[in-house]
């Protein structure tokens, strides 16, 4: 018994001065970079096609200071990475996000930007993210769906992700209109 107090001490004693992780975590999750953690979920698991909820996205600071300084992106599907899939294969970008990706010169679309808001330390902001008006979610059947941040993505080297918890969305057929009628 004596033998173990003192073995607890010296290794108390050791770990004096050394860096704790920022964030502990039981699911194995890597101890984010960037300062804050994404949680994604949605309001309903399963959602007619063209009656999809947003996805609400939870970034939260899980450093000792501020964080969010600079400026964001204002359509909201430009400002993270997501793996939509539907039966594994990734679900290609509806026509509006690539026009928007991808703006005519000269045009002020996909890179306008706005204030990002301040995170304080512990605290976290919440937003809504329109994934169906990003992402072809028109046909029915299986998604999993996670959210990707990355610190610099024009940089390799300095690039650092920040991924999600990855969600599952049943998406049922609409409903079939009435026959018509004689």
């Amino acid at each position: 018994m004596t033998k173990t107090i003192c073995m607890i001490m010296l290794t108390m004693a050791a770990s004096i001065g050394s860096k704790l992780p920022a964030q502990v975590s039981t699911n194995d999750a890597p101890i984010p970079r960037t300062g804050f953690t994404l949680s994604i979920s949605v309001e309903k698991p399963e959602a007619k096609v063209g009656q999809i909820g947003p996805v609400i996205v939870k970034e939260k600071n899980v450093t000792n200071h501020l964080i969010g300084q600079g400026s964001n992106l204002l359509n909201i599907c430009l400002v993270y990475r997501m793996e939509v899939l539907r039966d594994g294969v990734q679900v290609p970008k509806t026509k509006e996000m690539q026009r928007q990706e991808n703006p005519r010169p000269g045009s002020d679309i996909g890179g306008s930007y706005a204030p990002a808001p301040e995170i304080k330390p512990g605290d976290e902001q919440e937003l809504e993210v329109p994934v169906s008006e990003c992402y072809d979610m028109t046909v029915p059947g299986r998604y999993d769906i996670t959210f990707i941040w990355e610190s610099d993505p024009n940089d390799s080297q300095k690039n650092v992700l920040t991924k999600s918890n990855t969600i599952t969305l049943t998406v049922l057929p609409a409903d079939e209109p009435p026959p018509a009628k004689q």
